[in-house]
């Protein structure tokens, strides 16, 4: 037998919406046109024929880095960790690394072949290698980094700029 207020309403009634009616209102929630990478970067949805940069890590220590927030700050700190994710969701988000929008993205010299290396923060930057059995080269000899589709996070190092 329900229980009355003084207005003669159920208490039920009066408390609000049930857990069940919560539950209904988040499954009409839309979901946004784009899909969201990392710490709420919007990544636009890519053309049908279009493949994104296939992301490797060279240990599983540096790959806890670049995915765990809680991780990179305990190692770099609060600033660095949160642009090491950015640059992370950047590379997912890219065809290319030459489609790399911020961090003053270059080529390093390396051995077998050049490096790639993109600024994080006060002096650090990010390392990247093609990881393709066979790497593309232009004819001058250096990577072709246009038709690198696979790149390997090689290290977080102190860099000169």
């Amino acid at each position: 037998m329900p229980i009355f207020h003084k207005a003669g309403r159920s208490l039920a009634a009066s408390i609000g919406p049930t857990l069940g009616d919560l539950r209904l209102a988040q499954r009409s929630v839309t979901r946004p046109p784009h899909d969201v990478v990392g710490q709420g970067v919007p990544v636009p949805k890519r053309d049908s024929g279009a493949i994104p940069v296939k992301l490797a890590f060279k240990s599983l220590r540096l790959r806890t880095l670049c995915e765990q927030q809680a991780a990179a700050e305990r190692e770099y700190g609060f600033k660095l960790a949160r642009r090491l994710r950015a640059r992370v969701a950047e590379l997912r988000a890219a065809e290319t690394v030459l489609e790399l929008p911020a961090g003053r993205p270059r080529e390093i010299p390396g051995r077998p072949f050049s490096n790639y290396a993109v600024n994080l923060t006060e002096g650090y930057r990010l390392v990247l290698s093609a990881n393709h059995g066979e790497v593309p080269v232009l004819d001058a000899g250096g990577v072709d980094w246009a038709g690198v589709s696979r790149v390997m996070v090689v290290r977080i190092e102190v860099g000169n700029g």
